[in-house]
């Protein structure tokens, strides 16, 4: 299985090399690759040229989605739906907007569009629009150690970006459903956008919610990627298996306090169900976004198997996750994320294993051993390191995902149920946000704490490596 999963994401690693698709001639090769499944010993031969067209396949989808070059620069009357919370800026409120498929022209399926002032400020997720718009072909500039816009773009299945036309023709067509996922977000984001509107941490409370990250400072996101706390923002692997964690224990202590429960179904089967079902409403609330959906694959693997009770490796587990999530979406390779995560619990596992003396310090160790594994991918990606990462991560991880996000989940549930208690624990998170955020500027502040660099040649990372390795 590890072989495998490595040989499939080496084929979609493979086909993002390119600066163009093959031709689809290539893909009468897939018939003697078939050859090697069945020799053990070549299979991996067979798995990588899987990859490679099953990124191709998806990638071909991808593009042929894009918006027409004929339809550029015009102003188009097209009518669809909402697809996102859409975020408000200063002068202009962004989301994305899902077209109608039985209109005369054709169109990508998913659309990002720009509405600037006036825009219409009731704007709801999931409400279908006619509006007027101008559009063009996804494009953005892809300099060393900047994001990488058009790729994200491409990631997120985006055909077109562009903007509202302001006039007559701009009409809302339908209200959203009251209990789609999106609307839940936005009603959630607009209660404590309201209640701490005067809070220095409203953007971090809003984005450990909701997924919804655009009220965080640029001050905000600077402090965090220097002090090597930036994943703890992003719900991604860390919160959704926190969630399947606390689903898990709770339901397994729920479902034992009556011993006939457990002649119906034993605990822990019950226990994988709740951790799952945890693990996929905060992956809702999230918006189900790429780095979600991946943690919820992983998540789903682990909670399958204790669900069956079949003992099963973590590495194989591991394996199977990292190929499914390439069979999910196999250009998620050109992601960062995936890299960091699976790495980073890789690095967990080989550092659990008590190869290493004084095994009482291994939580202390098992940051340092991340820091140090995962130089490599941060120079790739980012261009820039943490020295201070091991310390201010040994504080910040159980701080953020011991107490912060249990308190949000708990929160979330008590402003359905009874607002006024839900509001004071909101209050007491940003309470200790307040007094943690200091930590941050302290470490940061320290000599030596950070390092940037100018994009660094492949001969220098080979020895980089190595000597992590060893």
């Amino acid at each position: 299985m590890i072989k495998s999963a490595i040989s499939f994401l080496f084929g979609c690693v493979l086909l993002v090399q390119l600066n163009s698709l093959p031709d689809s001639l290539y893909l009468w090769l897939l018939i003697p690759a078939l050859i090697f499944v069945f020799f053990s010993h070549f299979r991996w031969v067979a798995f990588i040229a899987f990859g490679f067209f099953w990124a191709y396949f998806q990638a071909s989808i991808l593009l042929d989605d894009r918006l027409n070059l004929d339809l550029q620069g015009q102003n188009l009357t097209i009518t669809g739906t909402i697809d996102s919370v859409p975020e408000l800026y200063d002068r202009r409120i962004r989301f994305e907007f899902k077209p109608d498929q039985d209109q005369n022209i054709s169109l990508p399926k998913i659309i990002l569009l720009s509405w600037y002032q006036p825009f219409a400020k009731d704007l709801q997720a999931d409400e279908r629009w006619q509006l007027t718009v101008r559009l063009k072909q996804p494009y953005g500039m892809k300099n060393p150690g900047s994001f990488d816009y058009e790729s994200w773009l491409f990631q997120q299945g985006i055909g077109a970006t562009g903007y509202v036309r302001n006039n007559n023709q701009n009409n809302r067509l339908e209200n959203a459903a009251i209990y789609s996922v999106n609307t839940l977000r936005q009603s959630l984001f607009n209660a404590i956008e309201q209640h701490l509107s005067s809070s220095d941490h409203r953007g971090i409370i809003q984005g450990l919610t909701t997924g919804i990250r655009h009220n965080i400072t640029q001050q905000q996101w600077q402090l965090l990627r220097l002090s090597g706390t930036s994943h703890l923002l992003a719900i991604s692997g860390l919160h959704i298996g926190l969630a399947a964690a606390i689903g898990f224990f709770s339901f397994r202590w729920l479902w034992s306090r009556r011993a006939n429960n457990l002649l119906i179904l034993p605990a822990i089967q019950v226990a994988a169900i709740g951790g799952f079902v945890l693990a996929l409403f905060y992956a809702a609330l999230a918006g189900f976004s790429i780095p979600t959906q991946r943690a919820l694959l992983m998540v789903s693997v682990v909670m399958v198997s204790l669900f069956i009770k079949r003992p099963v490796a973590i590495t194989s587990t591991l394996a199977l996750s990292l190929l499914l999530i390439l069979i999910w979406d196999p250009l998620s390779v050109l992601s960062a994320g995936l890299w960091l995560s699976f790495a980073a619990v890789a690095v967990i596992l080989f550092s659990c294993q008590y190869r290493f003396p004084k095994p009482r310090w291994q939580w202390a160790k098992i940051h340092v051993f991340i820091a140090l594994g995962l130089t490599p991918l941060l120079l790739v990606f980012f261009l820039q390191l943490s020295f201070i990462a091991p310390i201010a991560n040994i504080i910040a991880v159980p701080f953020i995902s011991l107490i912060v996000v249990p308190l949000l989940l708990l929160s979330i549930f008590l402003l359905w149920l009874y607002e006024p208690i839900g509001l004071l624990l909101l209050d007491f998170v940003d309470l200790i946000l307040s007094l943690f955020w200091p930590f941050l500027d302290l470490v940061v502040s320290l000599p030596y704490s950070h390092w940037t660099s100018a994009q660094i040649p492949l001969l220098y990372l080979l020895p980089i490596v190595i000597s992590i390795a060893l």
